[in-house]
């Protein structure tokens, strides 16, 4: 509760959200497991 009230308030950010295409797969887990992303993946078709 308190994490949304935080958020609400604009104490914090939400965590951010990167997209990429589903042909890009493999460098978007090249790219999670070298740290490169802060943050969600999402693939989308």
């Amino acid at each position: 509760r308190d994490l949304m009230a935080y958020m609400r308030e604009g104490k914090i950010a939400p965590p951010m959200m990167r997209e990429r295409p589903l042909a890009e797969a493999n460098d978007a887990l090249n790219d999670l497991r070298g740290g490169k992303v802060v943050g969600r993946m999402v693939l989308t078709p």
